[in-house]
């Protein structure tokens, strides 16, 4: 004969066995990983374009006015076609 006490400790240990939401709930550490990783990525690779567009603004206003001319664009716009052209027209940029 079993005791009534036994089926009252049997189940709360089945109904947590069971239960997936709660484990499915906790973010597990791969996870953590790789937003940790995916957040590095973007650092770098904000760092590394903001870079490239600084070095970009310097060889251009290394150029005289006649050659920027032949370029198209003056003096007063190298900031801008370095940072927003990047976006609009990727294809000058190495990748």
């Amino acid at each position: 004969m079993k005791a009534p006490n036994d089926n009252n400790r049997m189940e709360p240990t089945m109904s947590r066995a069971i239960d997936f939401t709660h484990a499915a709930s906790k973010p597990t550490h791969t996870d953590v990983w790789q937003k940790f990783r995916a957040a590095f990525a973007r650092m770098m690779r904000d760092r590394i374009e903001e870079w490239m567009v600084k070095r970009t603004i310097n060889s251009l206003h290394a150029l005289d006015d006649r050659t920027l001319k032949d370029i198209g664009i003056t003096r007063s716009e190298i900031e801008s076609c370095a940072r927003w052209r990047r976006e609009k027209h990727p294809s000058y940029w190495p990748h």
